[in-house]
Order: structure tokens, then C-alpha cells, then sequence
């Protein structure tokens, strides 16, 4: 479970290979490099997942990066925390609008607030 501005958002764990914490100068230097990540000597694609999902980010703060397994290999996705490992039942959304297909369904996590469950692959195919 992550947190992105005030919104929880659930990736897989089968996906996530490692959590970092970079600083605002990591961050910074990912940008500034078109978006990539040197991560154990392979450059990944980087993605702040506040500006995928339209959340607003504070940008001043210290990131915390979510190595995970995608189609295009691996990916870094910018978070502003990791909650923890919940496990969850997923749901279905019962929705169609031009972006649900970026969600797998939703969840109830242990505090009783709803998260979303994020489809990586269609998420990042998008930008």
C-alpha cells in the first residue's frame, strides 16, 4: 500500500521488486535525466505516480521509489510513502469510464479507507 498526496493506492507486491528512498537531489537528477533511474547499473524508466493518477505532490518532499515488474520491464514509480504490506480482497469497480481500465479494483485496507488497486501495465502504457 502507498500513499501519493492524501490517496492510498495498492501495488501488487507480486510486482514490486525493492522500495528506495531517494532524496529531493535523486529526484531531481532522475528528472533531469528524461525520466530515468540508475538502479543497481540498469537505467529504468521513472514515473511519478501523483502526475499519472492527477493527485497533486508536493515536490519538495523526499520520495520513496517502487521498483516493479511491468510488460516494458522494470519501472520506478515515485511515491510519497510506503504504508506496508496489507493483504487485501479485491473488488470489482463496477464502473466503465476512459480510465478504469488503469485499476484492477479496489480494496478495503485495515484502517477502513477504500484504495484503489493499480493495473501497472495499462497505467503506464497510457503516458
Amino acid at each position: 500500500v502507498t500513499r501519493v498526496g492524501n490517496e492510498r493506492f495498492i501495488i501488487p507486491i507480486a510486482r514490486v521488486q525493492e522500495t528506495i528512498i531517494l532524496t529531493p537531489e535523486q529526484t531531481e537528477a532522475a528528472i533531469r535525466d528524461g525520466n530515468r533511474l540508475d538502479y543497481r547499473g540498469v537505467t529504468v524508466p521513472t514515473y511519478e505516480l501523483g502526475e499519472l493518477l492527477e493527485v497533486p505532490i508536493d515536490p519538495t518532499m523526499r520520495r520513496i521509489g517502487v521498483i516493479a515488474e511491468t510488460q516494458i520491464g522494470l519501472a520506478c514509480l515515485l511515491v510519497d510513502d510506503v504504508i506496508g504490506r496489507q493483504q487485501v480482497t479485491q473488488r470489482p469497480l463496477g464502473i466503465d469510464s476512459p480510465n478504469s481500465d488503469r485499476f484492477a479494483g479496489g480494496a478495503v485496507l485495515a484502517d477502513g479507507r477504500v484504495s484503489l488497486i493499480l493495473e501497472l501495465d495499462q497505467l503506464l502504457s497510457a503516458t
